[in-house]
């Protein structure tokens, strides 16, 4: 081992470099192996080619592009004998960082391993990982007799120590990675508004699901979580992402269960529905780990109860939303508004107003809301209709298309069908039209109307007591914000400040196709008509959601008020 001393680059991460010195050494150590099983070397020699095939292989294989931190930890571990016990011929099982477990290795059927009883000595929890460095203990090792026969299966324990020990290193190195991937979101993560969200989930269950459509800010949300709860360098709570390509290889349920025999108690997953298998893997967690909770985000397209029947009664669901006029509003003059419920504001709409009127005037940001305040990202010093236009693709192509299993020379099809409704929007689709225009059947259109409202692109009106798969009587987009994107030449006033008020109430209330004379019913009950000015004859009966006006009085209210439903 003194030859590596003088090589002062491999102690330095920032100079280090796998060069020749470091293949010689990694030859050097494979060569000692053919030492440590009790007979002579030199009847060892025929063993010689495939103990050194096996080392490199297993090495190259276990350590992919992690090479320099690997051998680091490596010349530390090995001048110490690693506590190391077997089950059977062919596997090694090497104590995790808690002592509560251990993981098993396999080897190939030819490096065939004898039995090895090593208890770890007194008052010791095997190999304990503290920041880079290794601290291993010297546990007391039997070696178990073996026939002549099987000589060349003598226990090479010098081989067995040093894939067990760069096996270990390259896992617990991986885990460090999100660690450090972890800790860098966290620290530079900053939520300018604190969602209402935050506060109406339980966070004592153990499986929660939280949904939104793409853009609103979840990844944010389970950040600005894992900020308030945790420290940023507390181990019991790790954010992952399975856009990364290391979950190809490993599922949910086995990084998770690495996570939790680490000591962990927190997964916060994103993306969940990039893994095939992934409500299988999150049952197994539920059921194999009781003392691990895990947080994840998901499409607004999945149906995590219906169409994952094995998460039915564990999953709490909850919808993220984008920014309300009062978030909105919030975060441009630095104030804290509350939120308030529909009948605070049909009941109290004026003693509300003029709460709010002394610190803000709510009719300057108003405007500015219906254009680009309902999605975080225009905070992004970017384009925010180029911003939202990519995220509208990628609401197509990855939502809909990838969680539908919708074959992808169907997604013209389904853009140019969003085209036409938001050109025709707010009227009743004429279906038979549409399938015309698209080269489809009326069934297919209306799926496809289906999946465009669960994307939360468009939402669908029905008459009282209907829904679908019945027609609607009229599809509107989601949120204004869309509308300005969508088609900027087209837009009337009448049409904007309706999509807005049905965006509002979409959230608590059940919005129908209103009653001759009015906009909408609400709840059944409660009609409602947008003016974009003053409406002359008025019917006590309905409430009037004016623009262009601070004050309301009777049933007469401002229609940004309504922005503080949530």
């Amino acid at each position: 081992m003194c030859i590596f001393l003088p090589f002062s680059d491999f102690y330095e991460e920032e100079n280090f470099s796998f060069g020749w010195e470091n293949i010689f050494f990694v030859l050097m150590v494979g060569h000692l192996s053919l030492h440590a099983g009790g007979e002579k070397p030199w009847k060892q020699k025929k063993d010689m080619p495939f103990r050194l095939v096996f080392l490199l292989n297993g090495a190259r294989r276990t350590a992919k592009n992690e090479w320099q931190e690997a051998l680091r930890m490596l010349f530390h571990a090995f001048t110490n004998p690693a506590p190391v016990r077997t089950s059977c011929p062919n596997a090694v099982h090497f104590e995790s960082p808690t002592g509560r477990r251990s993981f098993r290795m396999s080897f190939p059927r030819r490096a065939r391993i004898a039995y090895f009883r090593a208890p770890p000595s007194p008052g010791s929890n095997g190999s304990i990982l503290q920041g880079r460095d290794w601290q291993i203990d010297n546990p007391r090792i039997s070696r178990c007799k073996m026939k002549k026969k099987q000589r060349f299966c003598q226990p090479d324990f010098a081989l067995l120590r040093f894939y067990t020990i760069f096996a270990n290193c390259i896992k617990y190195q991986r885990m460090e990675s999100f660690f450090r991937t972890h800790a860098y979101l966290v620290e530079h993560t900053h939520a300018p508004v604190r969602r209402a969200l935050m506060d109406e989930i339980d966070w004592n269950d153990r499986l929660i699901g939280i949904k939104g459509t793409r853009g609103v800010g979840k990844t944010t949300f389970l950040l600005q979580y894992a900020k308030e709860h945790f420290h940023v360098e507390d181990r019991k709570c790790l954010y992952i992402n399975l856009n990364n390509f290391y979950f190809q290889g490993k599922g949910i349920a086995e990084f998770a269960t690495e996570f939790y025999e680490g000591g962990g108690k927190v997964l916060l997953i994103d993306q969940v529905f990039k893994q095939p298998d992934w409500s299988t893997d999150l049952r197994k967690c539920y059921d194999t780990l009781p003392g691990l909770k895990i947080v994840f985000t998901g499409s607004s397209v999945m149906r995590l109860k219906t169409e994952n029947p094995e998460l039915n009664g564990l999953v709490k669901s909850y919808n993220l939303r984008g920014f309300s006029f009062r978030e909105f509003l919030n975060l441009q003059t630095g104030n804290d508004f509350p939120s308030y419920t529909l009948d605070e504001i049909l009941n109290r709409h004026e003693q509300i107003v003029r709460s709010i009127l002394p610190k803000a005037s709510p009719l300057k940001f108003f405007q500015d809301y219906l254009h680009h305040g309902f999605y975080p990202f225009f905070l992004e010093k970017r384009n925010f209709s180029e911003n939202l236009l990519k995220t509208m693709n990628m609401m197509l192509e990855v939502d809909i298309l990838l969680i539908k299993q919708i074959e992808l020379k169907y997604l013209a099809k389904i853009k140019k069908l969003l085209y036409l409704l938001a050109i025709d929007s707010p009227v009743a689709p004429n279906v038979s039209q549409l399938a015309e225009d698209i080269h489809t059947s009326r069934a297919t259109v209306m799926n496809y109307i289906k999946y465009l409202a669960d994307a939360r692109l468009i939402n669908m009106i029905y008459p009282k007591g209907e829904t679908f798969p019945k027609k609607p009587a009229r599809i509107m987009m989601h949120n204004s914000n869309l509308m300005y994107v969508i088609y900027p030449c087209r837009l009337e006033e009448q049409d904007i400040l309706e999509t807005f008020f049905q965006n509002t109430m979409w959230k608590d209330h059940k919005l129908n196709k209103g009653e001759k004379g009015t906009s909408f019913l609400v709840d059944e009950n409660l009609r409602f008509k947008i003016c974009p000015n003053e409406e002359r004859r008025r019917n006590a009966e309905t409430i009037y959601a004016r623009h262009k006006i601070e004050i309301g009085h009777g049933n007469e209210i401002p229609i940004w008020l309504f922005g503080f439903l949530y």
